[in-house]
């Protein structure tokens, strides 16, 4: 998924060792721009929605910019920095070589089951195996859309459909219900109060686990995954780890109780109780409420 908002100009440190002035890659900045950084820092792509720049750190060179995108839901680097993914609505995945210039090697195309409007159907997000040898092809979208409601597994040299899931996509599924294990022969899915264990490429489903509630989303770990999920009826939300290949549950660490957390520059400080958000200045409470939605950092 898309993590970070560029504002101003894009940096990109290529040197060894700070200097100054520090190498740049001038470039405007504006609302809603999304930066990614492939594994070796050699590459990085800038996504303007409708446009894909795409630089060689090294050089600082431009190695294109790709245009005419209805609206973009992903740009991901494979693994070993030569090869990148972009999504587009309509249900649109594009597959290009880095290594000579920007080419494409690839590209699949959903059926948009029937809508004219292409911002109607969403699009796609993809999530790389380590070795990249894999690719998880997710729907996605911006708002409302319903999005394709099969998940696949790709072969991510040539693009081929390996294996396909009816029913898993769509519906506010996203990336974040998915992870590879670290070793790339699997990957794990969290759906409703449910997590599995799948292998790749034929999908075999391995081991199954009810979590005791819904899930907030999956993220790799060398010993296994960890899941964030309700637990206790719905009243409380711990951040779990889940060991291969039994699923069984491991260490944990609860969020009710989270330890205060204090402004970088000044007298404020906040604590959350479950989705209990006090703020307090000078250590006196001045506003309790919800933390449904914040976003504190």
């Amino acid at each position: 998924m898309k993590t970070l908002t560029i504002i101003v100009a894009v940096l990109v440190t290529t040197m060894t060792c700070w200097a100054d002035p520090v190498p740049q890659l001038p470039h405007a900045g504006d609302y809603e721009q999304w930066l990614r950084i492939s594994n070796d820092g050699r590459r990085v792509s800038l996504d303007e929605s409708s446009a894909v720049w795409v630089w060689n750190t090294e050089t600082r060179q431009l190695l294109r910019k790709m245009q005419g995108f209805e609206r973009v839901t992903c740009v991901e680097f494979n693994p070993d920095g030569n090869s990148l993914v972009v999504g587009d609505y309509p249900r649109w995945l594009g597959c290009f070589d880095c290594r000579d210039g920007i080419k494409k090697l690839w590209e699949f195309r959903g059926a948009p089951k029937g809508q004219k409007d292409p911002q109607m159907v969403g699009g796609y997000d993809a999530l790389f195996s380590p070795d990249g040898e894999w690719l998880l092809l997710i729907s996605a979208s911006h708002g409302r859309q319903p999005g394709d409601p099969v998940v696949r597994v790709l072969d991510a040299r040539s693009g081929k459909v390996l294996r396909q899931f009816p029913g898993w996509g769509g519906g506010g599924v996203n990336s974040n219900d998915f992870a590879f294990t670290p070793d790339g022969t699997g990957f794990l899915r969290a759906a409703k109060d449910k997590l599995q264990y799948h292998t790749v490429p034929n999908g075999r489903k391995v081991s199954e686990i009810r979590l005791g509630g819904g899930s907030f989303g999956l993220e790799a770990d060398p010993r296994g995954v960890i899941c964030t999920h309700w637990v206790e009826g719905g009243t409380r939300i711990v951040s779990r780890l889940y060991q291969l290949p039994d699923l069984k549950a491991g260490e944990e660490k609860s969020q009710r109780d989270e330890a205060v957390s204090g402004h970088p520059g000044g007298s404020l400080s906040w604590s959350r109780q479950g989705e209990k958000l006090t703020i307090l200045k000078d250590g006196q409470s001045i506003w309790s409420g919800s933390s449904k939605g914040s976003q504190l950092g």
